[in-house]
């Protein structure tokens, strides 16, 4: 299956991934104009202005010529929230507790690691902002299914990359020595080809909900935008 190939008829018991029609048009905008609000703020406080959505979309051609600290904008700390009731019964809506329903969820929690349970993530393409292969059963979520959703820049190649079944398989790993990204989270230690992988093609509004075994990158090597993008995590009880 190439990047260029999107099959979930399958859906994610078989494929360890699923596309869910996940917000509608006016909840999809509120999610949107709510989260944004956030990270323009957060770039305010650091004396950073006069940001509006087409300007984050090119992020990443003129962040080093401002001198953005990315590394310190962007850390952990700072892409983490707890949302207001009215957002979060946007997220943990029916279409979600349907979907867990669907594959045998009836009871979960909203996974936190003591942060937040929203994160965000600020990918500029070409400057390795994204995590590399791996999945959430090396790391200390290890039964969590993960929920992400596009806010801006939906171009294929901006999409999270993942390996289609790859929660039935065992993949050799390492643990990484040094690594500006969690040092106790294992790796998979080599590069999967382009024929393994996948960038779905996902519309706004959409979710994409994958299993804590799938393998998957946030990197982005190639675009023309930045992409902005949520994510929250279920455990399942």
């Amino acid at each position: 299956m190439s990047n260029n190939t999107l099959n979930t008829s399958l859906g994610y018991l078989a494929e360890g991934y699923e596309i869910v029609n996940f917000l509608t048009k006016e909840e999809f905008q509120i999610i949107k104009e709510y989260t944004l609000e956030m990270l323009f703020e957060l770039f305010k406080n650091h004396n950073i202005l006069n940001l509006s959505e087409e300007r984050l979309l090119q992020y990443h051609t003129w962040c080093l010529e401002e001198n953005v600290p990315h590394s310190t904008l962007l850390k952990a700390s700072n892409r983490h929230m707890i949302p207001p009731l009215p957002i979060k019964t946007l997220l943990i809506n029916d279409t979600l507790k349907s979907f867990l329903s669907r594959i045998g969820i009836s009871q979960f929690r909203i996974w936190d690691e003591g942060l937040g349970w929203l994160g965000f993530r600020l990918i500029r393409p070409g400057f390795g902002d994204g995590y590399p292969f791996s999945c959430k059963t090396w790391g200390p979520a290890k039964n969590v299914l993960s929920i992400w959703l596009p806010i801006i820049g939906f171009s294929t190649e901006l999409m999270i990359n993942l390996i289609p079944k790859s929660h039935l398989k065992e993949y050799p790993k390492y643990l990484p020595t040094e690594s500006k990204f969690a040092s106790n989270e294992y790796r998979l230690d080599y590069q999967p080809s382009a024929e393994e992988c996948l960038r779905p093609k996902i519309n706004p509004g959409q979710a994409l909900i994958f299993h804590p075994k799938t393998i998957h990158s946030e990197e982005v090597a190639y675009g023309k935008e930045t992409r902005f993008n949520l994510e929250f995590r279920i455990e399942p009880l």
